[in-house]
């Protein structure tokens, strides 16, 4: 009986004792486990981190290369852009001197002009002088039947072509 007492005192023992480290094993089991999970994701997480990571190096690396590349070309389209601007400056000083060219010979030609205007202004008058003059109704009746109407020659080209041969107003 003793032994069955001791046997069950043993049991009883082995089961108190026992049974919470199982539990506690179990446990222990499965935290290990859920660790090992979580380690496992967080691998994962720290693999696709640093994939994204490897990612961006890779595009601040091309950012850098465009960057580079952009301003190369904006040293190019600057130095485009001086000369551009030279050679509008140029351009506007040479118009510029044309400009004054030109409007120096329009005032030159104005002023011939006025001198051949006030010219031909004084050949007009001396013309429309020689014009009443010579448009005087003249006579024929002493060649011809007797008649009521009188005739008018005009000689204003024979008169005017001699005395204003050399003028560039009047053509006959």
């Amino acid at each position: 009986d003793r032994r069955e007492q001791l046997l069950d005192q043993c049991t009883k023992t082995f089961q108190d004792i026992v049974m919470p480290l199982e539990n506690e094993i179990s446990s222990a089991k499965k935290e290990k486990l859920e660790l090992k999970q979580r380690i496992e994701g967080q691998k994962q997480e720290l693999e696709k981190t640093d994939q994204e990571r490897k990612l961006l190096q890779m595009k601040i690396q091309t950012i850098q290369s465009e960057g580079q590349e952009v301003s190369a070309q904006l040293k190019q389209l600057e130095k485009h852009n001086e000369n551009i601007e030279k050679n509008l400056r140029d351009n506007l000083q040479s118009k510029k001197e044309e400009i004054q060219r030109l409007e120096k010979a329009r005032d030159d030609l104005d002023q011939q002009l006025l001198q051949e205007v006030q010219k031909r202004s004084a050949y007009e008058r001396e013309v429309l002088l020689l014009k009443k003059e010579i448009n005087r109704a003249v006579s024929y009746t002493h060649l011809t039947l007797p008649t009521i109407y009188s005739v008018q020659i005009s000689v204003d080209a024979v008169s005017l072509k001699k005395k204003y041969l050399d003028s560039p107003y009047i053509q006959f």
